[in-house]
């Protein structure tokens, strides 16, 4: 990834929202409850940098290494790849030289790989974690999978906040590296927003009894991001923010489209408007409805259609006289010919 470059996230459709993916050496927050995506979606960051040749760095507070693979087995992620490294800790009750034979909390690694004084362990401080992570330095994107396993760090909001932002600034400044950290949608508070540089907040929502995921870019310091709530699915890749279009992929439609003439609204509304079904415009009062009829009426004779117009009292016979000289048309000859009828 080149110097300032934003990381991609493994997703078009969530790099377009974002203006080109996590914007370089910054972190990311992506919260949201249980089940709803935040390691997968922390996952395929990482993949999209050992992609692009990068060196990664997953940090979990909460799974050990092997539980960390059982977790991704469903996915194509390459878990074994040369320049992914893991780094597994958390705390737990046990002894330090300051503390001798008295419990307190202590540093350790989950999987108990790492070289940690069987009697004496260091104490779970800031100091000693940021300690224990340098030692993997530098490394271009990291993960820190999750932070609600910093809470016995913390004595109050302050003095989690003072953490939270010395622990990104070690990431951003020691590792010179763009991270993703993921929290529960219950410690999402106002530190975490405060301290990162941008949020993505992941839902389930039952939608007539379906479950449905989705995503929403909640805040991007500095960058016009997209704020629109899109819907997310699962791949074997990974998760997608989907459909890129905001409508069905072709291949689970059962219905036809009709094109309006307008490229946008064609695009956003998968082809067109549905054939055999009504379809509602709704806008708020300053949308150029006559531009509008004018393109839609416009595309439908020039395809060889026939319609059938209703107007409003508004719409006066010289004003739809007007639109179609404007476009090649004759009213007169259209009614003539009966491809334009009246009501």
């Amino acid at each position: 990834m080149a110097t300032g470059d934003p990381a991609s996230t493994g997703d078009q459709v969530l790099d377009r929202m974002l203006r080109g993916g996590v914007p370089s050496n910054r972190s990311l927050l992506v919260t949201g409850g249980p089940g709803t995506g935040k390691s997968t979606l922390a996952m395929q960051f990482l993949q999209e940098g050992l992609d692009a040749g990068e060196r990664v760095l997953y940090v979990s507070t909460e799974q050990t290494i092997e539980e960390i693979r059982d977790s991704f087995s469903a996915y194509e992620f390459d878990l074994d790849h040369e320049n992914l490294v893991y780094a597994t800790v958390h705390a737990t009750p046990g002894r330090t030289i300051e503390s001798g034979e008295e419990q307190t909390l202590t540093l350790r690694a989950l999987d108990g790989s790492e070289a940690f004084d069987d009697a004496f362990a260091p104490p779970f401080t800031a100091e000693y974690l940021f300690e224990y992570l340098e030692r993997y330095a530098p490394r271009d994107r990291i993960v820190f999978d999750s932070v609600s396993g910093l809470a016995p760090l913390s004595d109050g909001p302050a003095d989690r906040r003072r953490t939270l932002l010395d622990l990104i600034r070690e990431f951003g400044d020691e590792f010179d590296a763009t991270t993703i950290l993921t929290a529960e949608a219950d410690d999402h508070d106002t530190v975490l927003r405060y301290a990162t540089h941008g949020v993505v907040e992941l839902r389930r929502e039952e939608v007539a009894g379906d479950p449905h995921h989705f995503l929403e870019v909640s805040k991007l310091r500095g960058v016009d991001h997209d704020r629109r709530t899109v819907e997310v699915e699962f791949a074997d890749t990974g998760l997608r923010a989907a459909p890129a279009r905001r409508s069905q992929p072709p291949a689970l439609k059962a219905h036809q489209h009709r094109p309006v003439g307008i490229d946008g609204l064609d695009a956003l509304s998968g082809g067109g408007l549905v054939r055999g079904a009504g379809v509602l415009l709704r806008h708020d009062g300053r949308a150029n409805l006559a531009a509008l009829f004018g393109a839609m009426l416009t595309t439908a004779l020039e395809t060889d259609h026939t319609v059938t117009l209703v107007p409003t009292i508004g719409l006066r016979e010289d004003r739809v006289r007007q639109m179609l000289d404007d476009r090649g048309h004759d009213l007169g000859d259209l009614l003539a010919d009966g491809r334009l009828r009246v009501v």
